[in-house]
């Protein structure tokens, strides 16, 4: 950890940091080896000697000032460590990166430290982007042999931090993936919960459609497969019913027989029985039926009537 390096002890007058040299307390630059003889005051910023203690522009003690510093920024390498354990990675290099861009030579120890926790960065996320391709890899081979909720499993160990990431020879990203499984998945146990209670209550009108839907989520399911089989049998068997009593209605009906059109037409499959033929031969046979009985009433009523007198 950056902390358990030690700031740099105290230098004499015209001493180099660096080297050691002595040097003339006007120099701004160390004659052994290059290295600056000012730093800014960590209070006030204005440039100073390294080896003075106190700023002369501002009064502040160095000492007090550089151990302030020392701690916030042990504080950020330690908030950067711990982002790197939970795989953060963006933010634990963008606290490292702050720590790296310390340019004042006494904390050149916790620059060192940025340096070498950004490379283990890079390692830790290359590491685990090889984990996460091989998480994507599982969870699709479960997507294609319909065990959503193992290939859920699969992704759920994958960092947040990841998710987002198009992995190598990717077409979704692991959110992107993830999301379609957790709705198939909620799909599937929808349909299965509505074609469970419809079977067992016999309300197999319309259940095709579902039993279909389902059929596409689950087909390695052969209670599933059975039913639907059964069902489109079912329909085929409805559809022919339909077909019969419908066309026996329209002969009634061509035989002006409206009430025996209708009672064919009652015997249409109530599968069957919004089909556009049906509702439309039922709209003119009820309507001829009405007229007929409104006819034959009016023929009885006048057959009925006394004659008037004198006739």
């Amino acid at each position: 950890s950056a902390s358990s390096i030690d700031s740099n002890g105290a230098l004499g007058s015209g001493e180099c940091p660096q080297c050691h040299v002595k040097n003339d307390p006007l120099r701004k630059f160390c004659n052994g080896c290059g290295t600056s003889l000012r730093v800014s005051c960590l209070e006030c910023s204005t440039e100073m000697p390294v080896w003075e203690k106190f700023c002369g522009e501002c009064g502040a003690s160095q000492e007090e000032c550089l151990q302030t510093r020392l701690a916030e920024l042990t504080a950020k390498s330690e908030e950067a460590e711990q982002r790197l354990t939970d795989m953060d990675f963006e933010e634990a290099k963008a606290l490292a990166r702050r720590i790296a861009g310390v340019a004042d030579h006494r904390m050149q120890h916790l620059k060192r430290w940025a340096d070498q926790f950004l490379v283990r960065v890079d390692s830790s996320f290359e590491d685990a982007i090889n984990q996460a391709q091989l998480r994507l890899n599982e969870s699709l081979t479960h997507e294609a042999a319909f065990d959503y909720r193992s290939g859920i499993r699969a992704l759920e160990n994958v960092p947040r931090s990841l998710r987002t990431v198009l992995l190598s020879n990717a077409e979704d990203s692991i959110e992107t993936v993830l999301g379609r499984l957790r709705s198939k998945l909620k799909r599937t146990d929808e349909l299965l919960r509505t074609v469970l209670q419809r079977v067992q209550a016999r309300k197999l009108s319309g259940l095709l459609v579902d039993v279909k839907e389902l059929s596409l989520l689950a087909p390695q399911r052969p209670d599933v497969l059975k039913l639907k089989d059964q069902l489109l049998e079912r329909e085929i068997k409805l559809a022919l019913a339909c077909q019969e009593a419908l066309t026996e209605a329209q002969r009634q009906f061509n035989q002006q027989n409206y009430a025996g059109c209708l009672q064919f037409l009652s015997k249409v499959p109530s599968d069957f029985s919004l089909n556009e033929k049906v509702q439309e031969l039922l709209g003119r046979a009820t309507t001829c039926n009405n007229r007929a009985k409104e006819l034959r009433a009016s023929i009885q009523a006048s057959v009925s009537k006394p004659p008037a007198a004198g006739t």
